[in-house]
């Protein structure tokens, strides 16, 4: 079905997107570090990297075995199968006080060889506060989640605070504001994940998931330009599975981007609190029959620690550790 700006949508139509399983098109697989698949997955070793949305008549991942989604939808319209994983390459940590860069739709991912990731993507860290001659800067805040999206109902992790010499320090970033999901928001949010559509803007939209956490507060000595906090990584992303009879025991993992440690201080000064880590990701399975339970590590990053202070301990802090992330499982 086609959608443009200002198109009519029918509440059958909605229905017929969200309670779809695909057409079975690229048949069924059987991921087992042997077989190979070209033209939709790319392989190496026991792992294999969608190279688009699959649509297949049955899977089965076996134990020992990985398959990263990496952005891109799973449609299974028969049965999935096996004890092996489900992934998608863990959020971009943050490196000091550079955050965490956000995966683009359509870039290369790092197992290269023609793989890039899906409309799936995640959120981006946040920079820390810079420090001051008086008092530092305070962390930024980690985006919150647009409108309409699958939101982990927990806010995001706080940026450590920078060290105070006397003057003052700052802050680190605050934690940000989540949006409850009502029953509508949740159909809204599903179909808007299956069409990459946004229903608001009427452009094709990345999916985001949790808002990463603020960066670190800088710190500051009299005279003397204070330390930079430590930038927050990068959130885990979005998996998106649709399969009609679900007896795998797979683990699901989308794990958030660690944070950035805190500048060191300058001689006699506090040094920059730590970056928060991002927020784990986010995984949604529609299914009509399901026998077995999946696991889910949806683990946030780990917490950015504080730089070292120039000198005597002035209280500048770690950021704190990425929330975990949320799973939908949803019978139609």
């Amino acid at each position: 079905m086609a959608i443009t700006a200002g198109s009519s949508i029918l509440a059958s139509d909605i229905y017929a997107l969200i309670v779809n399983y695909g057409d079975g098109s690229d048949g069924a697989i059987v991921l087992d570090g042997t077989n190979t698949y070209a033209g939709f997955l790319y392989k190496t070793g026991n792992t294999y990297v969608a190279l688009r949305d699959l649509y297949l008549t049955n899977i089965t991942i076996n134990s020992g075995n990985t398959l990263y989604m990496n952005g891109w939808k799973l449609y299974v319209n028969g049965t999935a199968s096996g004890s092996g994983n489900i992934s998608y390459i863990t959020g971009n940590a943050a490196s000091g006080l550079t955050a965490g860069a956000a995966f683009v739709a359509g870039a290369a991912t790092s197992y290269a060889n023609g793989t890039t990731f899906g409309p799936l993507v995640n959120v981006a860290g946040v920079a820390g506060g810079t420090g001051g001659v008086n008092a530092g800067a305070n962390g930024f805040s980690g985006p919150t989640p647009a409108a309409g999206n699958f939101d982990n109902g927990s806010a995001a992790g706080v940026g450590g605070t920078g060290g105070s010499t006397g003057s003052g320090s700052g802050a680190g970033g605050a934690s940000t504001s989540v949006k409850a999901l009502s029953k509508l928001g949740l159909l809204m949010s599903l179909l808007q994940l299956v069409m990459d559509y946004s229903l608001t803007g009427g452009l094709i939209v990345r999916q985001q998931s949790q808002a990463s956490g603020g960066g670190g507060g800088g710190s500051n000595q009299n005279g003397t330009t204070g330390s930079t906090g430590g930038a927050s990584g990068a959130s885990g992303g979005t998996i998106f599975m649709a399969i009609f009879n679900m007896t795998a025991t797979w683990t699901v993992t989308a794990i958030g981007g660690a944070g950035g440690t805190g500048q060191n201080g300058v001689t006699n000064g506090g040094a920059g609190g730590g970056g928060a880590g991002g927020n784990g990701g986010t995984s949604v399975l529609v299914y009509n029959t399901k026998t077995n339970s999946l696991t889910y590590v949806l683990t946030g990053g780990a917490a950015g620690p504080a730089g070292t202070a120039g000198g005597s301990t002035f209280g500048q802090s770690a950021g704190a550790a990425g929330v975990t992330g949320s799973y939908y499982e949803i019978n139609n």
